[in-house]
């Protein structure tokens, strides 16, 4: 529902409440509710009146029924709006406004109607009562009644306005609803124009009227605006229409995933693969120490040794039967018996490369770190001219490719493209055609990011791999018919396992590290603070304590007399040797009583003194720390809580006497500040 038929509900709900629609037993309720399916009608008129034996659970079901029925029906039809031309004369000046600021009715007939806008007469502007009277002109030949709404269903006004003689209705908005509006329904009056215009708009005219201003309207058609092309639907469609273009970008791009990292589980399978044939090879022969009969056997297939037997050395000086640890490799990548990492990968070195050229008669050159060394590239200083391959595919993985060096150059570097073919494939072919170097720069649309290329080696051939927009610089460069040489210098040594997923992962461990550290220094540092408050807090009320005077009740005080007072916490009779505490308003009670309950509450018994600010005692207690009761319990000897010596801490019932002790008032400390009370900041017992 959205906040207009929830009102529209609201407003129908209340008049089945208030008594004007009726329905005497359940018969008729199923009856009506029949006739409203059959004639697709509304049950606006109908009143719930249970009988004495129907349940509560039979009340919920037709409360139900009826809020179900009462919903708007629009049935799909199209919504149109109604353009007002609003008339009114200012002295000698007449005044037209025009504009599109109201909505027919779902059951209102779409035609042209004007006439003098009327108001209900009284201070009820919501024509509810079928008495109503409209303050018609006399000369008035068609008039349009403006009707606030609220209090009764739109059928009930329209019926009201319509058979004091109105030509149409407009209803206003409810009050705070600014100029929001929505296509009422109301059957059964198809015959005279309905509309709904907002509140602010409504109370303009209002005021008009009520000053005196003959207003007329003009009651136009306007446009015609789909229900379901409301802001709820259009949202629900540009959810849905963003759900499915993720779907669909989403279901595009997978295919790519697995392929992107298959070629990365293939290229460090490559990588391992080569360390695995760097290890040093043995074949087993007659003789060897490895076929003593005393040696242990393979850890792997648990197999002894044979002869022609062979077996792989790692580099712990270890060694196994070569199709057992080669598997064994690719899997774990160390040795079975220690666990050293044997095909650890190499660390990644960076290029430097001097590009210098031509332009004119000028010399540009260029220095920077924007390649990278293969894994297998000779680590050494090379210089020549860079040539790419002839033709119009760049990547050089047909054999025959051919590059067009100078004559007189004597060193020179194959710019390569990347794709086609492997990278130790594009480098035999320049090397076989006498390049001392090979640049291969990376894919298109991969900006100027590199990698250390897996390749063969190749004796003293320096392979280095640059980005894509650097190598199409060149590229260009070169078939504009520059002449451009490169230097590549040996640049900074990278471990490649501080790459940034490593950072990423220092990154996220660090932070809640420092957060868990800051966190317990700060504990420590409020712990050691609390320490010390509570220990001068107990240090004063120790002071507090002692400043309150004792005294043991003898034979013949009239306190044990048998017409004396009780202490009004245990409710028990004082009886000789009995220690009392006098509080600074004179009352006294039990020692054992008193103490815990001044701790827990802080103030007298019976005149609710508060006893420690009497004493001077500012007591904060924050919370989370350790009670007050507890603290002092722990702290001051003697102290026995009144569970303990099995007496009750509840106040005397009112009208209870007193011990016979006058009630003087509480003196006050010096301090006359505010102060916190321990009443209002100690714990107290439930």
């Amino acid at each position: 529902l959205n906040k207009q038929q929830l009102q529209l509900l609201k407003e129908r709900f209340q008049a089945f409440l208030n008594g004007e629609t009726q329905i005497v037993a359940d018969e008729a309720f199923c009856n009506a509710v029949r006739s409203y399916y059959e004639a697709n009608g509304g049950m606006s008129l109908l009143r719930i009146t249970p009988s004495i034996h129907s349940s509560v659970s039979s009340r919920l079901w037709r409360l139900s029924i009826f809020l179900l029925l009462s919903l708007p029906d629009s049935k799909g039809k199209a919504i149109w709006t109604a353009h007002l031309n609003i008339t009114f004369q200012v002295g000698n000046q007449s005044i037209s406004e025009l504009g599109e600021s109201g909505v027919f009715g779902n059951h209102s007939p779409l035609e042209r109607v004007s006439g003098v806008v009327v108001l209900p007469e009284g201070w009820n502007q919501n024509a509810c009562n079928p008495m109503t009277n409209f303050s018609r002109p006399e000369r008035a030949d068609s008039w349009l009644a403006l009707i606030e709404g609220g209090g009764c269903t739109f059928t009930h006004k329209i019926n009201v306005a319509a058979e004091k003689g109105a030509n149409g209705v407009i209803i206003y908005n409810y009050p705070g609803t600014g100029n929001k509006v929505f296509p009422m329904s109301h059957q059964g009056t198809e015959n005279i124009v309905a509309v709904m215009i907002g509140n602010l708009k409504g109370m303009e005219l209002l005021h008009l009227i009520q000053k005196g201003v003959c207003v007329t309207i003009i009651i136009e058609v306007g446009r015609m605006h789909m229900p379901w092309l409301s802001h709820y639907v259009i949202s629900l469609f540009t959810f849905a229409a963003a759900t499915v273009a993720y779907l669909f970008l989403y279901c595009a791009w997978r295919p790519r995933v697995p392929n992107s990292s298959t070629r990365r589980r293939r290229q460090i399978k490559a990588d391992v693969k080569k360390a695995i044939g760097q290890l040093q090879l043995q074949v087993l022969k007659e003789g060897d120490k490895e076929l003593d009969p005393d040696e242990n056997s393979c850890v792997v297939c648990f197999d002894i040794y044979k002869p022609q037997d062979v077996v792989r050395i790692l580099a712990c000086k270890h060694f196994f039967h070569k199709a057992c640890v080669d598997p064994w490799l690719l899997a774990h990548r160390t040795c079975p018996i220690c666990n050293q990492y044997c095909c650890r990968a190499r660390a990644v070195w960076t290029a430097y490369t001097n590009i210098s050229f031509h332009v004119g008669n000028r010399m540009l050159s260029e220095l920077g770190e924007t390649g990278v060394f293969g894994r297998s590239s000779a680590l050494k200083r090379v210089a020549g001219v860079i040539v790419p391959p002839e033709g119009k595919t760049q990547n050089a993985c047909n054999p025959g490719t051919s590059f067009s060096t100078s004559k007189n150059s004597e060193t020179w570097l194959a710019l390569v493209e990347r794709g086609g073919c492997t990278f130790t494939q594009k480098i035999k072919v320049a090397v076989e055609k006498g390049a001392s170097g090979v640049i291969i720069y990376n894919f298109p649309g991969t900006g100027n990011q590199v990698f250390p290329m897996s390749h063969q080696a190749f004796k003293d051939i320096v392979v280095v791999m640059i980005g894509n927009l650097k190598g199409m610089e060149i590229l260009h460069l070169i078939q504009k018919g520059v002449h451009v040489t490169v230097m590549i210098e040996v640049g900074r040594k990278h471990i490649i396992w501080m790459n940034h997923y490593f950072v990423s992962f220092v990154i996220v461990t660090t932070a809640p590290l420092a957060y868990f550290i800051f966190y317990h220094i700060q504990r420590l540092w409020v712990a050691r603070i609390q320490n010390r408050r509570w220990q001068r807090l107990t240090s004063d009320l120790k002071k507090a304590c002692g400043q309150l005077q004792l005294r043991v009740l003898k034979e013949g005080d009239k306190e044990v007399s048998p017409n004396g007072d009780s202490c009004v916490v245990c409710f028990e009779l004082y009886k000789p040797n009995d220690t009392v505490r006098i509080l600074t308003c004179k009352h006294f009670f039990h020692k054992n009583c008193i103490d815990p309950w001044i701790l827990a509450h802080g103030t007298c018994p019976m005149c609710k003194c508060d006893i420690l600010k009497a004493l001077g005692i500012q007591v904060d207690v924050e919370d989370g720390t350790e009670s007050l009761q507890v603290l002092m319990l722990n702290e001051l000897p003697g102290v026995l809580s009144p569970r303990e010596e099995g007496t009750n801490n509840e106040l005397p019932p009112a009208g209870r006497s007193n011990k016979g002790t006058h009630v003087e008032e509480c003196p006050t400390s010096q301090n006359d500040g505010p102060s916190n009370s321990v009443a209002a900041d100690v714990h107290r017992p439930p």
